[in-house]
């Protein structure tokens, strides 16, 4: 799957897994980089996978858009706006303004794009009519009202809406209306308050409410079922098809199966069953990916997978501004468009990515590392570790991190070695235990680690960076144990090994430190430390720096500019292999370099406290002559800030 773009055009990115994401940040937010994704339930993706946050999701108050709070139904212009049925007519937003056009009725329920032209069809309080779009790009609203005989007027209430094969339908409390061209033909309606239209392949049904279940054949209402199912007046959803057998859900009676040829209903027991028997349901919508949206009066938006054993709840607990939901409607971009009680919401479905915050995740601010160990992901934060819990689909639950330790605090370094995990910690090297302990294996205090390297040559050894210098352990035959440190070269915040063994490690007040061949010394109170700060090339009256990984080798990022080692005359070199919109200068970091070798990054330009582009990456075809940024809904959740932590998970469901 594409990453999917809400906005403005920009350059898609090659496919990828819709699951999760590069591991990132502050906020927690997550998306695909990789296409070797294998999932052994099919049903267990996307949304459904265990391990997947809330989707990026845009709420709409009626302050934003200025009118009545309820929106009774939403639809897409030709124009691709999005648009509200509501008490002040419809509602029209294109990305960036909101335009009302007015309608007689002071309600509107419901809308429907004509499918052979421009029009919007439109259903309302004593009200039935579209709206044209002018030359001049205004809508005209037209009523059919006039149409109607005397004796099926005012219509009342309409809240469904079918167009087929060029004949539009319209239902109220008290008529079916057909409008075939000009021709209008006129059918009493149901006893109850719900009458509403479900196309089952290229049938139109009809549910009627406290008379059962209809549907269209050669012109006429036929009836199909009497079901006390059918007959309950509630709002009725139509499922899909299973075996030849029609699946329906009804708001506070559940979900069942309806066998067209016996006229048998039986009842279909499950999470989604529970859910429908408490709930109000108004509206159920098909979606592109399969899965189905069902709209509830009190829990919120319930996501159901293709194969319709996962389930998902979305509500104001996981971001939603409200639970009672009014109207659904999928986007062009596989973004789904839900009408509140209050307001509206744009949840980008689509995306792959997801994003873990306070409402699912430590407070945002505080993260510093990613790592698994044992098939479980881990945070580490300013106040401790915490543990990705595995969401519950047949229970709508989703994954959320949870805090596990006691004792530890600052932990900036997670490494998962021989089934053991290890921790860098404010107290230096822990290893934490399966009953949610941990044990001090080396004491680096009072240089407590800011970042932690395991050798790729000495696999046995490693290097801590802190806030005094360098610490350097191993682990040997006889344990763990300190063989070498410096405590005079700074706060070091990162750390990085070269392919050749060198070690770099930057540091927020004194620049850069490199070690030669670290892997190959034995006595590190002779260790050869050079040091990179004033007069070495770097920009004049820098501050802070870092070093982090790239495609080109080590990427050094100061708050005054990018720079690159020269090791020939060991001096440092304006930047100009990277470009952004095809031009030099700019400023990245944190960076990262996935499987394929793109370079991830958060760009800056005239200021690092507001990043230029939140996060985006340089394929690695392009030669670091290409940048290609992030879906927008990513950006919108990154922040103006940009990315603080990135993490490449490699994990049996792909790479994330």
């Amino acid at each position: 799957m594409a990453f999917s773009l809400v906005s403005q055009p920009q350059r898609v990115l090659p496919p990828i897994s819709r699951r999760l994401a590069i591991g990132l940040l502050v906020l927690g937010v997550f998306f695909g980089a990789s296409t070797h994704a294998q999932e052994p339930d099919p049903d267990a993706t996307g949304w459904f996978h265990p391990e997947s946050g809330r989707p990026v999701m845009k709420n709409f108050r009626p302050t934003d858009y200025g009118g009545h709070p309820q929106v009774f139904g939403i639809a897409f212009n030709a124009l691709g706006h999005a648009c509200f049925a509501n008490q002040d007519g419809m509602v029209e937003f294109d990305g960036a303004r909101w335009t009302h056009h007015p309608a007689p009725s002071p309600n509107l329920y419901c809308l429907l794009p004509d499918s052979h032209s421009s029009r919007i069809w439109v259903s309302g309080n004593d009200e039935l009519g579209y709206y044209d779009l002018q030359p001049d790009g205004r809508w005209r609203y037209t009523s059919i009202v006039p149409l109607l005989p005397a004796e099926v007027r005012p219509t009342g209430r309409s809240f469904s809406i079918i167009e087929h094969q060029g004949t539009v339908y319209f239902t109220s409390a008290r008529n079916i209306v057909r409008l075939q061209d000009s021709a209008v033909h006129v059918w009493p309606g149901g006893g109850g308050r719900w009458t509403s239209f479900h196309l089952v392949g290229d049938i139109i049904y009809v549910h009627r409410g406290m008379l059962g279940l209809w549907r269209f054949k050669d012109g006429e209402l036929v009836l199909v079922s009497e079901a006390e199912e059918f007959k309950r007046d509630s709002e009725l959803v139509y499922l899909g098809l299973h075996q030849g057998r029609q699946r329906w859900a009804l708001g506070f009676g559940g979900v069942f199966e309806f066998d067209p040829a016996t006229a048998k209903v039986s009842r279909l027991e499950g999470p989604l069953d529970q859910l429908v028997r408490s709930v109000r349901l108004h509206a159920g919508l098909r979606l592109k990916d399969g899965s189905l949206a069902l709209a509830t009066g009190s829990r919120g938006l319930a996501l159901v997978s293709p194969g319709g054993t996962h389930l998902r709840i979305f509500d104001r607990t996981t971001g939603l501004a409200d639970n009672v939901i009014l109207s659904l409607a999928e986007d062009r971009e596989g973004g789904l468009w839900l009408g509140f009680n209050s307001g509206a919401a744009r949840l980008d479905l689509a995306s792959p990515a997801s994003t873990f915050d306070a409402s699912n995740g430590p407070t945002p601010g505080t993260a510093d590392i990613w790592g698994r160990h044992d098939g479980r992901m881990y945070l580490g934060t300013s106040d401790g570790l915490y543990e990705l819990q595995p969401g519950e689909p047949t229970e709508a639950t989703g994954a959320r991190f949870t805090r596990i330790s006691k004792g530890l605090a600052n932990v900036f370094g997670l490494l998962s070695v021989d089934g053991e995990f290890l921790v860098a910690n404010q107290s230096g090297l822990s290893r934490f235990n399966p009953d949610h302990t941990h044990t001090v294996l080396v004491d680096t205090r009072p240089n407590s680690p800011y970042g932690i390297v395991r050798s790729q040559h000495r696999p046995q050894r490693y290097y801590l960076s802190g806030q005094r210098g360098l610490t350097v352990v191993e682990h040997t035959a006889s344990g763990w144990k300190k063989i070498g440190e410096n405590l005079e070269l700074g706060d070091g915040h990162n750390l990085l090994e070269e392919p050749d063994g060198t070690l770099w490690i930057s540091t927020y007040t004194r620049g850069f430190w490199r070690i030669p061949a670290a892997h190959t010394i034995t006595d590190w109170s002779q260790a050869p430390y050079e040091h990179y700060f004033r007069d070495c090339g770097l920009p004049a009256d820098f501050v802070w720096a870092t070093v982090t990984p790239g495609q080109f080798g080590p990427v050094f990022f100061t708050d005054k500019g990018q720079a690159r080692f020269d090791a020939r005359t060991r001096r440092f070199v304006p930047e100009d292999r990277y470009l952004v919109d095809g031009q030099p200068g700019a400023m990245f970091t944190p960076t990262t370099v996935d499987s394929r070798g793109d370079t991830w990054a958060t760009v800056f330009r005239e200021s690092t406290i507001r990043a230029s582009i939140a996060l985006g990456r340089f394929p690695r075809i392009g030669n670091g002559r290409t940048w290609e940024p992030a879906p927008s809904g990513a950006l919108q959740e990154v922040g103006f800030a940009g990315a603080a932590v990135m993490f490449i998970d490699q994990t049996t469901d792909g790479e994330i």
